[in-house]
């Protein structure tokens, strides 16, 4: 995967692209700037985005530990939360003082999460219906070369498994969302993310398939109370997982064209064509669409500038390994 990122003749430019960094481009080719190549990363990321990815690595344990780990689920637990904790002391993960607290309240839901999801796949042939394909989940192909730029496709597949009852296979996304519903599959119809994992799984492990399995685990719908503490929050949604398991658990296939797959293969070139002259140019023009949902975390940036005291404080840069974050 390392030499991929090398040139392949003197002078050539290697872009490294993935579906997050073509998003915020597209979104915003500051922002881009500041995240991917400044590599600013927030002290104090949004708590959404920490228990995704806590119980992202979760299922990731389960999966890589198939039959034995259903068996042995605490253990998978603790195998991450002493990763974090571990990253935590050795400052590879930086975080303010209260986002290690609430590490702490999300640690303890976690037993309670992942027995809800033993119970909305019970019986235990439930799942064990899905063996994993074992293939590395980390992946990079070159998208497109000249004597001046090359493209390298980057990301990380959740998992490939073959349903032991049709045969097929089929890739696997895990997901945590607040709400699901009609309206978030058919925006998930339109993500880039599962076209580009599954033209991956098609050129660097030669499958066929053109479907993707969405697991997600749900957030209970009832906002944080009055006066309610972060762990009193944090317990209530565990034991909410685990007594509302049927309705916090979701599983539903996601059907793609080979069409929609190799255009997206072009869309990510294109993508990437962009991203390099704007580095050729030195030009990160500002983006503020007025229908975003949500803030963006750079805004202070925008407005202060870089290198202000406030920001300075609210941000640290990563190492250049970690140019992609999701990763």
């Amino acid at each position: 995967m390392t030499e991929l990122m090398l040139p392949d003749v003197p002078g050539q430019f290697v872009l490294s692209i993935t579906n997050s960094a073509k998003g915020t481009y597209f979104d915003c080719p500051y922002k881009y700037y500041l995240e991917y190549i400044r590599r600013l990363t927030p002290i104090t990321p949004a708590d959404y985005f920490r228990w995704g990815d806590l119980v992202h690595r979760v299922r990731e344990q389960v999966a890589l530990g198939g039959k034995e780990a259903l068996i042995h689920m605490d253990d998978c637990i603790q195998y991450v939360v002493e990763e974090i904790r571990t990253a935590i002391e050795t400052k590879e993960l930086r975080c303010s003082a209260k986002v290690v607290e609430e590490y702490e309240y999300m640690f303890d839901a976690l037993p309670d999460v992942m027995d809800g999801w033993m119970l909305a796949n019970a019986p235990v042939a439930n799942l064990l219906r899905y063996e994993s394909q074992a293939v590395e989940g980390k992946f990079a192909m070159v998208l497109y070369t000249d004597e001046t730029l090359k493209i390298v496709f980057q990301g990380k597949i959740d998992d490939i498994v073959r349903d032991t009852k049709t045969g097929k296979t089929l890739n696997w996304e895990i997901k945590t969302a607040a709400q699901t519903g009609e309206n978030f599959y058919n925006q998930k119809q339109f993500d880039g993310q599962p076209k580009g994992y599954l033209l991956a799984a098609q050129r660097l492990y030669g499958f066929h398939h053109t479907d993707a399995m969405y697991e997600v685990l749900k957030k209970c719908q009832r906002r944080r109370d009055k006066g309610e503490t972060t762990e009193e929050y944090y317990h209530r949604l565990g034991k909410w997982t685990k007594a509302n398991y049927k309705t916090a658990i979701e599983r539903r296939v996601i059907s793609f064209t080979q069409e929609e797959i190799d255009a997206y293969e072009y869309e990510l070139i294109h993508a990437g064509k962009l991203m390099y002259f704007s580095y050729r140019d030195i030009l990160w023009t500002k983006h503020h669409p007025g229908n975003r949902q949500g803030g963006c975390g750079f805004s202070g940036i925008c407005k202060h500038g870089e290198f202000t005291t406030t920001e300075t404080k609210r941000f640290y840069t990563r190492p250049a390994k970690e140019q992609h974050p999701e990763l």
